[in-house]
């Protein structure tokens, strides 16, 4: 994460995590594991990090996140099929949301969530996320019901 520090590096990075986690001949998905998976790590060890280096951290994680679920909307859309990555975005996307408000004491989780819901485009995509990082009753009760299909 410290080259990301480097001007232009972040756009780097970025480009890369975003490419590599929406191949859709990937064999498993990438995308599902790395949302699921890795960011709930993720989100444990930025909390842990120096303010300078977590903002870093935040910013980069946040942008891979905004920019691979906008990828995978967009190969869904372009190849007619919601399984393109093993899961619909949407799936992925709601999981995340539910995660992100779960995480009531990660400082790193909420504004990530924040930041995700503050983006008109990517609500736009992804309504999930509408409200911020509001997290009612019902809404959860909601996105645990459609996971559970």
């Amino acid at each position: 994460m410290l080259g990301a520090t480097m001007p232009g590096n972040m756009e780097i990075c970025r480009r890369l995590a975003t490419y590599i986690l929406v191949q859709p001949d990937s064999k498993p998905p990438l995308l599902p594991i790395f949302m699921h998976g890795l960011v709930p790590s993720l989100l444990s060890f930025i909390d842990t990090q120096e303010p300078a280096e977590q903002t870093v951290s935040v910013e980069l994680l946040m942008t891979i996140i905004s920019s691979s679920l906008t990828a995978a909307l967009h190969l869904e859309l372009a190849l007619s099929s919601s399984e393109a990555l093993g899961q619909a975005s949407s799936a992925i996307a709601r999981r995340l949301a539910l995660e992100l408000r779960s995480r009531r004491s990660s400082q790193t989780g909420k504004i990530i969530l924040k930041r995700l819901s503050s983006s008109q485009s990517f609500v736009t995509n992804f309504p999930v996320f509408m409200g911020g990082g509001g997290s009612t009753k019902a809404a959860s009760q909601g996105n645990l019901e459609e996971l559970s299909k």
